[in-house]
């Protein structure tokens, strides 16, 4: 049975100010590696190793009125797909930016991703530059279309 990674609290005032990520893949070894890269650049990461935890984390945030910043998760997962989590975080009224890592672009129809607001793709092996272009790109556009509707 999978063990939870429930998200990591803040040790400082100032990691509240850091980008949060919800990071959800079934492969331990890559959620380690993602945690470790995100982690050393300056996000608060919270893993699930699937679909069902992603999900029961969301839950926990919206209780403690606390969000998250960038969705990052596989497609292909069990007993969740990467879709299915998508679609259940937007029925909750929650709509983030999704960076989705996948080593199949034929896992997922184009109608499927038209349905997400603000998304990219990451082709499993990549560079882990290409991950950090792809999450400050993503966080980047979302603070800005928050500021926009507050202004």
């Amino acid at each position: 049975m999978a063990t939870a990674h429930a998200p990591t609290p803040p040790k400082h005032e100032d990691d509240f100010t850091k980008k949060h990520v919800l990071l959800v893949d079934d492969d331990p070894g890559f959620r380690s590696f993602a945690c470790m890269l995100l982690t050393k650049n300056g996000y608060r990461v919270s893993q699930a190793c699937d679909g069902s935890e992603a999900l029961r984390s969301v839950e926990k945030f919206l209780h403690d009125s606390e969000c998250f910043d960038l969705l990052f998760t596989d497609l292909k997962m069990e007993p969740m797909s990467g879709m299915e989590l998508i679609r259940e975080i937007q029925a909750r009224g929650l709509h983030v930016p999704v960076l989705i890592a996948t080593g199949f672009l034929d896992e997922v129809s184009l109608e499927e991703l038209q349905q997400i607001e603000t998304y990219q793709f990451l082709i499993k092996p990549f560079k882990a530059q290409d991950l950090l272009r792809c999450a400050e790109q993503l966080t980047d556009a979302a603070l800005a279309g928050e500021n926009k509707r507050k202004a």
